[in-house]
């Protein structure tokens, strides 16, 4: 596999300060960006976000893009960038350095070469010995595999670092894809070429997508409370009360076996669960009279929550369809999902009182980072803050 390095990124965004409509131009920490932007006609910087920037005119829009892209390879990112005026869409596609409105690219037309499902078989099964999650094999393979028909008339070795920004550039983002599944797509790919055929490259250099910073979506332990009081069908009860009561993810519970469960000791053992670790919860007693009553129902063999056939696990699609049954409105949507349980789990526990650091270890997080995200979405210190607007007479 070559290794050629495409060049620096300049991002564009639009803003509005005091009333005046601003282009920004984020270099980076690329200095050469930061000279180069210097001298466009205009241009001022910015103390407060270190950053140049123009005055928005529809009328200069062609000459910056044009300014902008004078270095032969630089990338153009103008995910960012949003137009005051509907007529002023067609300029964005002449901003991309490789597509002159190309059209979305139809990957299922497209046959992988003999060598590329070699490849993809080698792949699955290398990730398999390392004993890779099969959410993680079957994502991964799904990312190459896509990479791959992209390029299915070029040989795996002569793919460059260049050619992921070009698939990043011609198909994911005209696709409408995430920045999820950008990221996705470089981390197979880095697997694959880095770690399983040890070819040394400078991945560093491309940049991940930069994340939204979004919060958890947390229901309030109101509604929580009515709708499982409200459930009839015990199973159904049991599954989401065990989500929520233990936090668990949903492949977690759907693999916790009825000897993972000690009542004598009052514990849960959650085994293998996400990046192969391994936890212990306490059974709450609501859980465990609920278990108790459950297994007399249904007699199940092996897992808590058995399917259809006894012994085998339940599906993890079945189990979404139980939640928004029950956590949906009238037309069955819900801006929640299942995973929002675990989430409200965390929250409400902050609220009273819970340490951050034992809710850490209650959900198996390694990090504190990942946990004090509740922080942001917890009640606890925020209830007692006294607003001035409350001193006012309105």
């Amino acid at each position: 596999m070559k290794s050629e390095f495409l060049g620096i990124t300049i991002r564009l965004e639009t803003i509005n300060s005091f009333g005046k409509n601003l282009i920004m131009f984020d270099c980076g920490n690329s200095e050469e960006a930061v000279a180069h932007m210097s001298k466009l006609e205009g241009v001022k910087w910015s103390n407060n976000r270190q950053q140049y920037y123009v005055d928005y005119r529809y009328s200069e829009l062609a000459r910056i893009f044009d300014y902008v892209r004078l270095k032969n390879g630089w990338y153009l990112d103008y995910t960012d960038f949003r137009p005051k005026q509907k007529d002023e869409r067609h300029l964005l596609p002449s901003a991309r350095p490789w597509i002159k409105k190309a059209p979305i690219v139809n990957l299922a037309e497209r046959y992988l070469s003999e060598e590329q499902e070699t490849e993809l078989l080698r792949f699955m099964h290398w990730m398999q010995n390392m004993r890779y999650s099969e959410n993680t094999i079957r994502s991964y393979h799904k990312s190459l595999d896509s990479f791959f028909r992209f390029f299915n008339t070029q040989k795996v070795d002569d793919l460059s670092e260049a050619d992921l920004f070009k698939y990043n550039a011609e198909y994911i983002i005209p696709s409408g894809h995430s920045a999820s599944f950008q990221n996705q797509t470089v981390s197979a790919i880095k697997t694959y070429y880095l770690k399983m055929r040890n070819i040394q490259l400078e991945f560093e250099r491309i940049e991940r997508p930069r994340k939204a910073k979004t919060l958890p979506k947390v229901i309030p332990i109101e509604i929580v409370k009515k709708n499982l009081q409200s459930i009839h069908n015990l199973k159904h009860k049991m599954a989401l009360s065990a989500i929520y009561g233990l936090g668990l993810r949903r492949s977690e519970l759907l693999a916790l076996q009825l000897s993972d469960i000690s009542f004598d000791r009052n514990l849960i053992h959650i085994k293998n669960a996400k990046g192969f670790k391994d936890r212990t919860l306490p059974l709450p007693v609501q859980l465990k009279k609920m278990i108790t009553q459950y297994y007399r129902a249904y007699k199940p063999k092996h897992y808590l929550i058995e399917g259809p056939e006894e012994g085998t696990p339940y599906s993890a699609a079945s189990l979404q369809q139980i939640f928004h049954k029950y956590f949906g409105n009238s037309n069955n949507k819900t801006t929640f999902t299942l995973h929002c349980l675990r989430h409200s789990f965390a929250t409400h526990l902050l609220d009273s009182g819970v340490d951050l650091r034992m809710i850490q270890e209650l959900l198996g997080h390694s990090s504190s980072k990942t946990t004090e995200i509740y922080t942001h979405v917890s009640m606890r210190n925020k209830q007692n803050l006294h607003n001035p607007l409350d001193d006012f007479e309105l």
